[in-house]
């Protein structure tokens, strides 16, 4: 079997999609079938991964940066590269030009096509148009596409709400993301003073973390407001924000203008993934207050590391959490998180039982999902051929 992963962004950038993208392509090429991946063209990046990327033509988002627009059909040298490749299924994570291209080729050759619905365009159209009318005939163009594949997946039932609110009736399997740390042990001791030292992260103070995208879309405002307003309470702390993304220089001007300037640290991305779990571990609380992600991949990742995240009640991302038990709710405004933190950090016992409950409920890792992801391919695979037509001798 040979599986392809299309999507119209990939590494250098960093988000839960394309984390998902990797994960799929490794574990099935690591443990059951080949796999490569579809992506849009990166200046100045070499591949080093131990699967296949294909990369095609794309040119720069000047409002959304570091992304980037990619054009399959303008690009002979893929289309030439694809026509001459063997491929059994086709699973797509967007619903754009990438998308209808593999959908064509997919009806082409008569093979099946998966799509994954990962993000709330709407909320993605409105902040781009400011319209509520074009952003509605948008989401109905998403939704016209979602009703053309032959299996639509969503990694949580909140998510696959979101795709019925939006006008999609068909059938929706739920697919969660995985984790890719559990080879490591959690209880293990990590360099936590070279990940303090590598950003210049003061000693003496709890660390709260947020790992994600650098856009508005992400409630980060609401983020600074709240630790603005704990700042006032005459606590010590060190707020880390790792990542990048087209508002981050907004960001930081909000953040030194709420007089964060020498409590708030911006790592920009951490591509070291040994780096990055010594700033899950060395945080008190994960802070992720974002009502734009359907689902949040960094919040199971601090979960594997005993971490305990803070996320608004109703959200996306809440749908696994439980208040006090396995994480905690927050109200949708700055006082309300502001209180989240401060009843989080007065009582460390409590706060330790609440980061070994996420540890027990959330983390699921990646090559456990990958293995269901393979049967499904599988069981998709075999269904789309029973629907053909059997040939007269």
């Amino acid at each position: 079997m040979v599986v392809g992963q299309y999507c119209d962004s990939f590494y250098p950038v960093v988000d839960g999609v394309i984390a998902t993208m990797k994960n799929y392509a490794l574990w099935l090429n690591q443990n059951h079938c080949r796999c490569f991946v579809a992506a849009p063209y990166a200046p100045k990046y070499v591949d080093d991964f131990p699967f296949r990327v294909v990369r095609y033509r794309s040119f720069p988002i000047p409002w959304r940066r570091p992304y980037r627009f990619g054009v399959p059909a303008l690009d002979r040298g893929f289309k030439k590269w694809q026509k001459q490749t063997q491929i059994d299924l086709v699973h797509v994570h967007s619903p754009f030009l990438l998308g209808h291209a593999a959908l064509r080729m997919a009806r082409k050759r008569g093979i099946p096509i998966v799509a994954s619905f990962h993000s709330k365009y709407y909320d993605d159209f409105y902040q781009a148009t400011k319209s509520k009318f074009v952003s509605k005939k948008l989401v109905n163009y998403v939704v016209r596409f979602y009703r053309k594949v032959d299996a639509v997946w969503t990694v949580n039932q909140s998510t696959a709400k979101t795709l019925r609110d939006y006008g999609y009736q068909g059938p929706v399997e739920i697919m969660q993301n995985g984790v890719d740390y559990p080879r490591l042990d959690a209880n293990d001791p990590l360099n936590a003073a070279r990940f303090r030292q590598s950003f210049g992260i003061k000693t003496d103070r709890p660390i709260l973390l947020f790992v994600g995208q650098q856009i508005w879309q992400k409630n980060i405002r609401t983020l600074l407001e709240s630790v603005a307003l704990y700042k006032k309470t005459g606590a010590a702390f060190q707020l880390v924000v790792v990542g990048e993304g087209s508002a981050q220089a907004e960001i930081r001007r909000l953040a030194a203008s709420l007089g964060l300037q020498d409590d708030a640290v911006f790592t920009g991305v951490i591509y070291e993934r040994a780096l990055l779990a010594e700033a899950y571990r060395s945080a008190k609380l994960f802070l992720f207050p974002s009502l734009y992600d359907t689902v949040s991949l960094v919040t199971r990742e601090a979960a594997f590391f005993n971490l305990p995240s803070i996320v608004i009640e109703g959200s996306n991302a809440a749908e696994s959490i439980a208040d006090q038990d396995n994480g905690y709710l927050s109200k949708n405004t700055p006082e309300s998180l502001c209180r989240c933190i401060e009843d989080a950090l007065r009582d460390e016992t409590a706060r330790q039982r609440v980061g070994a409950r996420a540890k027990e409920t959330l983390p699921v890792s990646w090559e456990e999902i990958v293995d269901r992801v393979y049967f499904h391919y599988k069981a998709i695979i075999e269904a789309h051929r029973a629907k053909r037509p059997v040939s007269k001798p």
